[in-house]
């Protein structure tokens, strides 16, 4: 059930990000794409029945680095997940070029802030360089 649910949010999300930007892509303003994703996705986490979602916060803690989202291949965004595995919940998503502040790392995931979005991601998703 929980796939299923996960699964659904996700294409709810995508669908109204593409209508945020009137669904072309090209040359379009990816921060009101990022924003109304990320409404979505906070409305998903603080609507969740399941007790075992945990907020993440990286209040207080200094950054140990900042690198910029840098996906392989073509995709145009990553997702940022509540625990460092692709099992957990969304917390929200980044597009090629945010930067984002890395907190620590846990096998191959990173724990990254960026804006109101703190999760973590994987390495690979992840440059030192803006792409």
């Amino acid at each position: 059930m929980k796939k299923k649910l996960i699964i659904a949010a996700v294409f709810s999300v995508l669908c109204l990000s593409c209508v945020s930007c009137g669904g072309d892509n090209s040359g379009s303003d990816q921060s009101q794409s990022t924003t109304s994703y990320s409404a979505v996705t906070d409305q998903n986490a603080n609507s969740k029945s399941d007790s075992s979602y945990v907020p993440i916060s990286v209040e207080g803690q200094t950054p140990n680095s900042t690198g910029y989202i840098n996906p392989p291949g073509t995709k145009e965004f990553v997702m940022v997940m509540n625990q460092p595995s692709d099992q957990g919940y969304m917390n929200g998503s980044l597009f090629a070029g945010d930067e984002v502040e890395i907190y620590g790392r846990e096998s191959n995931w990173l724990l990254i802030k960026s804006g109101d979005i703190t999760g973590y991601v994987e390495d690979e998703n992840i440059s030192s360089e803006k792409p």
